[in-house]
């Protein structure tokens, strides 16, 4: 195949005519350029670099000014946060395009990270491009580690947006980093698999849900979070996690080559000149060309596999077949391990305690109303109907699915925080040990109406009922002893170290069954 520079590709893609071995085009670019592999710097090497951050300040200055010109232009910035996510109605032309990204809600998604990955790429090289075209310097995609920097990049933040290409409406600037969980890379798998919640899915909701809800503003909602510069810097963040992950688990933890994953395709526009396999966004370096300044690992170093195979207690390892790999993943759910700080003891609720005393305590033990959550986390415990509390008890029988169901939640409320949903197992000492569920915070909330207004097209998301969480919890079931499991289940809302002088409301948190 003839070389090809990196001016010649990206007139490639400006072009708009179809080219269905793009990736090819760049595999073959890399392969005669080993040396041209880029590096994302992380925000606080990047910043030193006034050049830099004049050209990324460009490119997205130049950028918005076509989409203000033509709010379609597919080299604009409206554009390209369509493809996330609109509360407009997409042209008809378009409605393949805008609306794509892939979040979970009851069910998780399957390429939550590769989708965003190819996303990111292809967003990459047109900012990129751009800035050069308008006399700023060749840049690569910062990311923003919230993990070690908890407070928005400054770059992001001086100034106001007449002056400042970066600057946006947010909610917060400073993020509750010790409320970030990194119990992600724990996980074996990418997606889940025998009774694990997989690496995917566990980011996904912690940190990465997480971070959304607390910035706020545009980035509380997934319909428009791409509008914010930093919306880039940090799903390039949760891009490097994924890799690190990558570089530690090994191909083991990925779905098998060849098989349904890998064959799902990413369009990003019309022509399909940008579009890219999901195999083709397994590894970036060796694929897209590009690396991470830090790569590290994140947590302790994990037990070998040679070790866990001399474990008679360890979890099986064996990477499942392709056929038996459920792509819609069983949201199963894994352990964080920490224990309930006594110091911080949460409120608890009943549902003897606070009940609607309209509601007849023998029909809905398994349901507690008017939960206010502020500043201090809030235990809620459920009992069950006595129907369903002999079944538990009766070791002959299937344990009943069961789902969380959190409703009447009013989302304004939760903007700019973000609370931590998790169930409460007393171990054999009777200590209480955290299984996290999910969180709770605008972008969360937001993605389920959005979801259940696509399966209800004629849904009222307006409305507080659209404003409800079910959350399936079949894995804290399946690891509950019976005779525990039988007596209830206990859950906490926990908002961290935030300090919240308004409460959220919530009109109830109840269990119920599902077959």
């Amino acid at each position: 195949m003839t070389s090809v520079n990196r001016r010649s590709v990206f007139q490639i893609l400006a072009t708009g005519i179809a080219c269905t071995t793009l990736p090819e085009i760049f595999a073959t670019a890399r392969a005669q350029a080993p040396s041209s592999l880029r590096v994302r710097e992380d925000v606080v090497s990047f910043s030193k670099d006034e050049k830099k951050v004049a050209s990324l300040r460009a490119g997205v200055a130049a950028m918005k000014r076509r989409s203000e010109a033509s709010q379609h232009d597919k080299l604009g910035w409206s554009y390209w946060a369509a493809v996330h996510g609109t509360d407009q109605t997409p042209p008809r032309s378009l409605q393949s395009i805008y609306n794509q990204c892939r979040h979970s809600s009851a069910r998780p998604a399957a390429h939550f990270l590769s989708w965003h990955r190819a996303y990111l790429y292809f967003f990459e090289k047109v900012l990129v491009q751009t800035a050069q075209d308008a006399g700023g310097v060749a840049f690569s995609l910062p990311y923003w580690d919230w993990y070690t920097q908890p407070t928005l990049p400054s770059i992001f933040t001086e100034g106001s947006a007449k002056i400042n290409s970066l600057w946006h409406q947010r909610e917060s600037t400073k993020i509750d980093s010790g409320s970030l969980l990194k119990a992600a890379f724990e996980q074996r798998m990418l997606l889940s698999q025998n009774k694990t919640r997989g690496f995917s899915l566990e980011v996904e909701l912690n940190p990465h849900n997480r971070v959304h809800g607390l910035v706020g503003g545009d980035m509380g909602d997934p319909s428009l979070a791409a509008r914010d510069p930093i919306f880039l810097l940090h799903h390039a963040n949760a891009d490097r996690l994924w890799s690190i992950w990558i570089n530690e688990r090994g191909v083991q933890g990925l779905p098998a080559a060849g098989g349904p994953w890998d064959k799902e395709s990413f369009s990003f526009d019309v022509e399909k000149t940008w579009s890219i396999l999901a195999s083709g966004v397994r590894d970036a370096q060796s694929q897209l060309g590009y690396r991470y300044e830090d790569e590290t690992w994140v947590l302790p170093p994990p037990i070998s596999i040679a070790d866990k195979g001399r474990d008679r207690n360890a979890d099986d390892v064996v990477v499942p077949e392709e056929d038996n790999l459920d792509l819609r993943e069983d949201p199963a759910l894994s352990h964080i391990g920490n224990e309930l700080d006594d110091e911080k003891e949460p409120q608890k609720l009943s549902a003897e305690s606070n009940r609607d005393e309209s509601v007849p305590s023998a029909s809905n033990p398994a349901l507690v109303s008017s939960v206010r959550v502020a500043s201090a986390p809030v235990r809620v415990d459920l009992a069950w109907p006595q129907d369903t509390a002999a079944r538990i008890a009766d070791d002959k029988t299937s344990l009943p699915k069961v789902e969380l169901v959190i409703s009447g939640i009013d989302v304004d409320s939760l903007t700019g925080r973000s609370f931590t949903v998790a169930a409460l197992i007393p171990d054999s000492n009777g200590a209480l040990r955290r299984v996290f569920i999910t969180e709770l915070n605008t972008f969360t909330l937001k993605l389920a109406q959005e979801h259940a207004h696509h399966d209800d097209p004629h849904l009222d998301r307006t409305k507080s009922h659209a404003a409800i969480l079910r959350i399936p919890i079949d894995h804290v079931i399946a690891d509950t002893p019976r005779a525990t499991l039988s007596r209830g289940m206990s859950f906490v809302l926990d908002p961290g170290s935030e300090d919240i002088t308004t409460p959220v409301s919530i009109e109830a948190v109840r269990l119920m069954t599902v077959e």
